[in-house]
């Protein structure tokens, strides 16, 4: 998989003055989950990050919220009941996953993954999101390479014990 770096486009928007928006905006906000929603130590089990519930319920009260994680599909469905509501998950934009990827023969693989925001924008049909209104929250610096400036590194949490 080739390493993803910044389109001209992408770094010349984000270089320009930031859109005024006439009325407050809902951000999308796209969630990692092993090591920012919580700590994976078995892959169909997961132990809430700290105030968890709190953050959730803030960001889907104020703001448009997706998962994109490189767990499997199976894995993430069975710890997704672990860490939101039925009611917040059936509020996702999207939710992708290892299978989402296009590992192609290193789907099995630990391999270094990559979320690139460009195929989430042209995912959900354009122009309501895009990099004036994206936030990618994850513990990997390098999962957003592509769109660094969209992206929100958080300290990888590492279990009950650990400071976040």
């Amino acid at each position: 998989m080739a390493i993803p770096k910044p389109s001209t486009e992408y770094l010349s928007y984000c270089s320009s003055s930031p859109p005024i928006p006439c009325e407050p905006q809902r951000l999308l906000v796209i969630l990692d989950v092993n090591g920012t929603l919580g700590f994976r130590k078995q892959l169909r089990s997961i132990t809430p990050r700290p105030h968890l519930r709190e953050f959730l319920t803030y960001l889907f009260r104020e703001h448009d919220v997706a998962i994109w994680t490189s767990m499997t599909r199976s894995n993430f469905l069975a710890v997704l009941p672990k860490i939101m509501t039925k009611e917040q998950a059936a509020k996702l934009k999207m939710v992708w996953t290892r299978e989402d990827m296009n590992l192609g023969n290193n789907f099995k693989d630990y391999v270094q993954t990559y979320k690139e925001l460009t195929k989430v924008w042209a995912h959900l049909n354009g122009d309501e999101y895009g990099p004036h209104n994206t936030i990618l929250i994850d513990d990997s610096l390098k999962k957003a390479l592509s769109e660094p400036y969209n992206h929100v590194v958080v300290t990888e949490w590492e279990g009950p014990g650990t400071v976040p």
